[in-house]
């Protein structure tokens, strides 16, 4: 896979001098900090790594935890953290040097959905504030929230762009059918058309290129379901 990597209309590639690395900060999908370490310790090794005064990272160590809201656990071992405390560990630990570009590598992967809720709002502040952040996720409702997003396949870009441009480009369209038993509609529509469905909560999702076979599939679907189940029975193209 190539290609290149532009900062600031800058090709890093043929300005070496220059230290983009300041610039950039990464937050790998396992967490990778100190388990044996307390949250504030976390904090403080990783703000000395980059020769952070310690005046100034207690400052930044505040602002980070009004972000977060992890300051009641600030004394607790980050390995007794629970997994969505542990991803906002990292988000901090990755923000101490004030990084214009974040990299974060399926953040929220594993973790419950409060607390994906949580770090998306702590993203969204950051956005506001100038930060370019680029995130890899298997989640479509999260990609949806993307100002700009690719697909990829092994190792290559399928399509580019923002997501209405993305929903233009694509032929078959995606079908979200909201229901009270995903599980029974997703049985219907496998048996019946023998298509590709994905289950999503309460939500059944498949792509479908022919408006008459979504119409059949919808229309037989309702047809299957209870009185009380159709009450639940929400459709978006």
């Amino acid at each position: 896979m190539r290609g290149k990597v532009f900062i600031d209309s800058i090709d890093i590639y043929n300005n070496l001098s220059k230290n983009f690395k300041e610039k950039i900060s990464y937050m790998p999908q396992s967490f990778g900090l100190y388990e044996d370490l307390t949250v504030e310790e976390n904090l403080h090794f990783i703000g000395k790594l980059f020769s952070i005064p310690k005046k100034e990272r207690e400052m930044r160590i505040e602002r980070l935890y009004q972000f977060s809201n992890l300051k009641p656990f600030r004394n607790r071992l980050a390995g007794r953290l629970s997994g969505g405390m542990k991803q906002k560990l990292g988000l901090m630990c990755a923000l101490m040097h004030n990084p214009l570009i974040l990299i974060l590598d399926e953040p929220t992967n594993g973790v419950d959905p409060v607390s994906r809720r949580e770090f998306w709002d702590i993203l969204y502040e950051l956005l506001k504030e100038g930060t370019t952040i680029v995130i890899s996720t298997a989640y479509l409702d999260e990609a949806e929230r993307c100002s700009h997003i690719a697909l990829m396949y092994q190792g290559k870009f399928l399509l580019s762009g923002q997501i209405s441009e993305i929903q233009r480009q694509t032929e078959e369209k995606l079908v979200d059918i909201s229901v009270s038993n995903p599980l029974k509609v997703e049985k219907i529509i496998r048996e019946k058309f023998n298509i590709e469905v994905f289950v999503r909560g309460n939500s059944i999702l498949f792509f479908s290129p022919d408006e008459e076979i979504q119409s059949s599939i919808l229309a037989l679907v309702e047809k299957e379901l209870t009185k009380e189940e159709r009450e639940n029975f929400f459709t978006g193209v």
